[in-house]
C-alpha cells in the first residue's frame, strides 16, 4: 500500500510505454522504487482493479515512447490505456510526455 497521500487519495505513478505493437503499464510508489503493478498482456482496467486493491485511487502518468533513431512519439496503445485507466475510475492527477 503506498503511504504517499494527497488529501484522503494514496497517489502513484504509472509509466506507460507504448510501441506500435505493444503497451506496457508499470505503477510504482512515487518514488519510482517499490514496483506495485507490472504489466504486458492484461488490459488497463485489470491493471486499474490491481491498483484499486493495494489502496491506489490517483495517479501521475507519465508516457514513454521507443526514441533512438525511429519514431519519438508514444505509439497507438496510449490513449486507450489512458481513457480505459480513467473510465475504470482511476484518478488522474496529471500526464507527462517523457
Amino acid at each position: 500500500m503506498c503511504n504517499n497521500r494527497k488529501g484522503d487519495q494514496n497517489i502513484a505513478v504509472a509509466y506507460i510505454y507504448a510501441t506500435s505493437n505493444e503497451t506496457f503499464v508499470h505503477i510504482t510508489d512515487l518514488t519510482g522504487r517499490k514496483t506495485i503493478v507490472r504489466t504486458t498482456d492484461t488490459s488497463s482496467q485489470d491493471v486499474a482493479a490491481r491498483c484499486k486493491q493495494n489502496g491506489i485511487t490517483a495517479l501521475h502518468i507519465k508516457l514513454l515512447a521507443k526514441g533512438g533513431n525511429g519514431t519519438k512519439t508514444p505509439g497507438h496503445g496510449t490513449q486507450s490505456a489512458l481513457r480505459a485507466l480513467d473510465r475504470a475510475g482511476m484518478k488522474i492527477a496529471n500526464v507527462e510526455d517523457c
